[in-house]
């Protein structure tokens, strides 16, 4: 049972620091218009930045666009998903 509380902490530490790294690299936004898709973080960018496997970072990310925390592209571009955070960060 202390081992689910903890797993469920070390997520929330970890889709922490996704969510920081994400803000720091991604591209500004230009006159309240999205980056094109293209130059969003990829998967492995992120996984790099925070020192976590590549598909664990994945699911991650997914959880946090189901909180609509981030925006994911809807098709992979250059055999990756690219990932922007939203302005809802709570």
């Amino acid at each position: 049972m202390i081992k689910n509380i903890n797993s469920r902490g070390d997520t929330f530490k970890q889709q922490q620091r996704l969510l920081t790294a994400l803000t720091n690299i991604s591209p500004k936004p230009h006159e309240n218009k999205l980056p094109p898709q293209e130059i969003w973080p990829s998967t492995r960018q992120l996984a790099k930045a925070v020192n976590i496997g590549i598909y664990r970072t994945r699911y991650l990310l997914l959880d946090l666009v189901k909180r609509e925390q981030i925006l994911v592209t809807d098709r992979a571009i250059n055999s990756s998903l690219r990932w922007f955070p939203t302005e809802k960060t709570d």
